[in-house]
């Protein structure tokens, strides 16, 4: 890793540590940040919840992260991961199947996790290889338009 992307890299950490108090707090306090920190405060706190398995408080953070104009390329395909895994929860117990409201939302989230990806692509996120290999974009693959969207080259050309 070359010096100029390990401190890059660094910097990157430092902000979020400082803002960690912030990112699992109040949803009304986080919304109140800077506008320059709420798209990495909403990614940070969208994964922890995804960890926690609080998926429904997660998928609001990435629904937040995707309106926002001030959020980069890297950020909405964060937000597209994140509706996967979301989408991904939603699981059949064995020889059960899914409640209607069970197949509801993870439809839902499903839809926007392709909504995000094309969000991310369309800001300039290209890095195809990465998409095609990313697990938590897996429930993506049995969509109409999912090849057709990342039919892009297969080297990745974005930088962060």
């Amino acid at each position: 890793m070359s010096s100029r992307r390990f401190l890059f890299s660094l910097r990157k950490s430092i902000e979020i540590a400082k803002l960690g108090p912030v990112d699992l707090g109040d949803w009304d306090e986080l919304l109140q940040q800077p506008t320059r920190d709420l798209p990495l405060l909403l990614v940070t706190r969208a994964y922890e919840l995804c960890d926690r398995s609080r998926y429904v408080e997660a998928a609001r953070a990435a629904d937040k992260l995707c309106e926002l104009s001030t959020a980069n390329p890297k950020q909405l395909y964060d937000a597209a991961r994140i509706f996967g895994r979301c989408g991904e929860s939603i699981r059949a117990e064995a020889g059960k199947a899914l409640e209607a409201e069970q197949t509801q939302q993870r439809k839902t989230w499903t839809e926007k996790a392709l909504a995000a990806l094309e969000q991310a692509i369309a800001a300039g996120f290209n890095d195809f290889s990465r998409i095609r290999r990313d697990t938590d974009l897996f429930i993506l693959r049995s969509l109409p338009g999912y090849q057709s969207l990342i039919s892009g080259p297969e080297q990745p050309t974005f930088t962060e």
